[in-house]
């Protein structure tokens, strides 16, 4: 986690100092555009910091350099938009946000959400096009990196809980949740 720190501050220290941009401006807009997220604060706590959506979001770097990006540069990525809006609807179900994209050497996890006692990992999975089911491009080679990465999480973490395999299906008729599709 202490990498995901480093990678996020560095990332905030080049922008602010290239763009001169005020850190209370910054982040003024940023928090706009994460309306609707309900966090979990399991590594803000963790790390002694004080629990504020701004704080929440260094543990998420992918998404901070999105939300920069977006705000600032009008730049847009619809499988980044997929991710944003499956947060907020599995915020909606109760679920708060551990954290967004998490990498490790075995690769990535869309979302990591934490409700009821138990870490869930969310695959994200989208299509407008009818031609496949997002959900039916799971193979069994994703799901083992998904699990190789949830091990590495709860190293990251120094602590383990129950966990669970999810995925989020965004398309033309909305967001479906999948609960433990995964195993």
């Amino acid at each position: 986690m202490l990498k995901v720190l480093e990678k996020s501050q560095s990332f905030l220290s080049k922008f602010l100092k290239v763009y001169q941009v005020p850190y209370s401006d910054l982040f003024s807009k940023l928090e706009k555009e994460l309306e609707g997220f309900n966090f979990s604060w399991i590594l803000v706590d963790k790390f002694g910091f004080e629990r504020n959506a701004i704080n929440w979001l260094k543990f998420s770097p992918a998404l901070l350099k999105y939300l920069v990006n977006k705000v600032f540069f009008g730049k847009y990525d619809k499988g980044k938009e997929a991710e944003i809006k499956s947060a907020k609807h599995l915020s909606s179900l109760g679920f708060g946000i551990v954290l967004t994209n998490y990498r490790s050497v075995n690769g990535e996890i869309d979302i990591v959400v934490f409700g009821s006692g138990v870490i869930r990992f969310v695959e994200v999975k989208s299509s407008y096009t009818s031609i496949v089911e997002p959900e039916e491009r799971i193979d069994r080679v994703k799901i083992n990196k998904i699990l190789a990465v949830s091990e590495d999480f709860f190293v990251d973490l120094g602590s383990a809980f129950d966990s669970r395999y999810d995925v989020v299906v965004v398309g033309r008729e909305g967001i479906f949740y999948l609960p433990d599709y995964l195993l």
